[in-house]
């Protein structure tokens, strides 16, 4: 599947938020962010809302979710065979949860 590089950093950022427990991103946190600059979340948000419905799905009018089809190219492009460690820009790019957050 030919993929913008923007939307290679959503299915990321997809992975990321999984792997920290949470299972949907709000496009209004990524568009409003301050840790990025307004251009790079434009372009972000507009990956998002483009990315093909195979990939994504959304829920209700600003939140997004990975699909099973969406991990499973992230993993073929990016797993080597294994399930690959999603970057840590998402801890940037949204707030996710800390440490504390599984302790209580």
């Amino acid at each position: 599947m030919n993929l913008s590089d923007e939307q290679w950093l959503v299915l990321d950022l997809l992975m990321r938020a999984r792997q920290k427990g949470v299972q949907r991103l709000n496009r209004m946190e990524v568009l409003h962010n301050n840790a990025l600059s307004q251009g790079v979340s434009l372009k972000l948000t507009w990956a998002a809302l483009t990315m093909p419905e195979k990939l994504l799905t959304w829920h209700g009018q600003h939140d997004f979710s990975i699909t099973d089809a969406g991990v499973q190219l992230y993993n073929l492009r990016f797993g080597n065979g294994s399930d690959p460690e999603p970057t840590k820009v998402a801890d940037a790019v949204i707030c996710l949860p800390g440490p504390e957050h599984y302790l209580s």
